[in-house]
């Protein structure tokens, strides 16, 4: 099943496009983002509703649970290295898009946890 996930760059705040299949792995995904961004694999850090992917390199998407449209967050080790309060953002941030979330309720047969709403 392909699908287009973002990747949100933390410092410039641009997002890029990228498809993907839903068996993609972590670390063949951040190799993905290395062409796109230039953002080197290994000092990649990605965040996707709270959780650091990079730490799961042999996971697949499906098993993270991301879905089509849902955007990943990417900065680097050297970027919050250098500036821990734009570390203590990128975190809550990533919290704040786990946590909020609309419950509801449906007959459909499907395994979504939440509806993520969007704004600003």
């Amino acid at each position: 099943f392909k699908m287009k996930v973002f990747v949100q760059i933390q410092l410039t705040g641009k997002k890029i496009e990228l498809e993907v299949d839903e068996s993609t792995q972590v670390e063949v995904f951040k190799s993905l983002v290395e062409v796109e961004t230039s953002y080197l694999s290994a000092i990649q850090v990605l965040i996707h509703r709270g959780r650091h992917l990079e730490e799961m390199p042999s996971q697949t998407f499906k098993e993270l649970g991301i879905k089509n449209n849902d955007t990943i967050l990417l900065a680097s080790v050297e970027e919050l290295n250098n500036n821990p309060q734009q570390a203590l953002m990128l975190e809550a941030h990533a919290l704040i898009q786990q946590y909020i979330c609309l419950l509801y309720t449906s007959d459909a047969a499907d395994d979504t946890p939440c509806v993520v709403l969007g704004g600003r």
